[in-house]
């Protein structure tokens, strides 16, 4: 089977409010999220589109030696830098959530499990500064073989 994880970012941006909007503003905040190598065995591809893909390319269920092994895990890590045009703020939080859950699957980012729900990732995370995220992906062995995919949609705002 065949991993394919794709990183979505919503950034969050806060317009001026207007009267009577004559035509649409500019938003107040832009920040772009930047998706870095952190792990050689998963290079990360970024789009020109603040989204990106990590190929951890083929995953091979492994026997254990115990006979309650259900489930194959695959751990890579990537870097996050978030940077920022027309922005006062200094500082950032980040929030993950999945697009989609695949039954049978878990995801954990830092070791905290994802949903569709949001999920504080960094409350204050400075501008420009590249962290370090371990991305975890449990398979049963039973999953068939093929391509899997998991949406992970980031959003940033500034928490000055």
């Amino acid at each position: 089977m065949r991993i394919l994880i794709t990183f979505v970012a919503l950034l969050s941006a806060a317009a001026p409010v207007f009267a009577a909007p004559p035509r649409p503003a500019r938003p107040a905040e832009e920040f772009r999220l930047v998706f870095l190598d952190g792990d050689d065995r998963a290079p990360v591809r970024q789009s020109a589109y603040d989204d990106a893909t990590i190929d951890v390319g083929r995953v091979v269920a492994t026997r254990c030696a115990s006979r309650g092994c259900m489930r194959t895990v695959v751990s890579r890590r990537f870097r996050l830098r978030v940077d920022a045009v027309a922005t006062s703020a200094r500082y950032v939080r980040t929030q993950v959530f999945l697009q989609s859950d695949v039954p049978g699957h878990r995801v954990r980012l830092d070791g905290r499990l994802l949903s569709s729900a949001p999920l504080m990732i960094d409350a204050n995370v400075p501008l420009g500064v590249a962290t370090i995220h371990t991305l975890e992906i449990e398979i049963p062995i039973s999953e068939p073989a093929g391509m899997i995919a998991e949406n992970l949609v980031w959003t940033a705002e500034g928490s000055r």
